[in-house]
């Protein structure tokens, strides 16, 4: 009774299912499916049957893995003022393991990271991830930006280990995380 998943290069040509049938959802659930091995350009869902009606709510769609992973990222100092200290380089914001982490030593002026991109890419959103540790507490009133343009509302404060999607929906080549004031 769920519904499927398939994937395909040309309109209502359906190459691979993607993960199998899926079992239905009553709201508010929400399901991640995984669709591995190849390029694809086409999305479909299907209710297979007869005499069904599909409603979907919000379908989301990501490309692989995240544009900034691995990408050269700068910050304004690094923790205990020592750029060397391998346990809190910039690049650990963008490495893909969440138990890592950034860190600048303590300033008294907008401390802030940034990652530069491969090129200049559409940037539909941009996902910030807080520390799950004792210093969760240090990412408050921040800023995301996309070359040097304020994204989603002025000031964010996560809690720990909270995610927050800022919206950029232009074109960008770089990423920077500012907070305001105390670091």
């Amino acid at each position: 009774d769920g519904f499927e998943v398939w994937v395909g290069n040309s309109p209502g040509h359906r190459s691979m299912n993607c993960g199998g049938q899926q079992k239905g959802l009553q709201p508010p659930v929400s399901r991640t499916v995984t669709c591995n091995n190849g390029k694809w350009r086409y999305v479909t869902i299907r209710l297979p049957g007869s005499s069904r009606t599909l409603g979907l709510g919000e379908v989301l769609v990501f490309a692989g893995n995240s544009m900034a992973r691995g990408r050269p990222t700068w910050q304004t100092s690094t923790n205990k003022g020592n750029p060397n200290d391998p346990r809190y380089k910039s690049s650990l914001a963008v490495d893909g393991n969440p138990q890592t982490c950034s860190q600048t030593h303590q300033q008294l002026n907008n401390p802030s990271w940034k990652v530069e991109l491969a090129s200049e890419q559409y940037v539909s959103q941009v996902a910030v991830t807080n520390r799950n540790d004792d210093g969760y507490a240090w990412l408050h009133s921040f800023e995301v930006f996309l070359d040097g343009v304020a994204c989603g509302h002025t000031q964010y404060s996560l809690r720990r280990g909270e995610v927050r999607t800022v919206t950029c929906n232009r074109v960008g080549k770089t990423v920077a995380v500012r907070q305001r004031g105390m670091g």
